[in-house]
């Protein structure tokens, strides 16, 4: 396992946030070993952040784009225990 999931929370009051899937056929097996966190980088935001544009410039010799889906994903009061339980931030 790279990273466990994360269930979207968008923060209150920002309205709806578009949550895109992006699916790649690929060519053989590639080494994702650089992505993977440890237990406890597990939870940081920030060492969870990923930006598909630069995975893409780097295995695009060996993936191709395939299909793609989004949703739209808004606060509610879910989003609260999430935020403290799972993420440790509290008011």
């Amino acid at each position: 396992m790279l990273v466990e999931y994360l269930p979207p929370f968008p923060p209150k009051g920002v309205g709806y946030q578009r949550m895109v899937f992006v699916l790649y056929k690929q060519n053989g097996k590639l080494d994702f070993s650089k992505y993977k966190l440890s237990q406890n980088e597990m939870n940081n935001l920030e060492k969870r952040t990923f930006k598909t544009l630069d995975f893409y410039g780097e295995q695009q010799d060996h993936i191709t784009p395939a299909g793609l889906a989004f949703f739209q994903s808004d606060w509610d009061s879910s989003i609260t225990n999430f935020y403290h339980n799972l993420l440790s931030m509290h008011k």
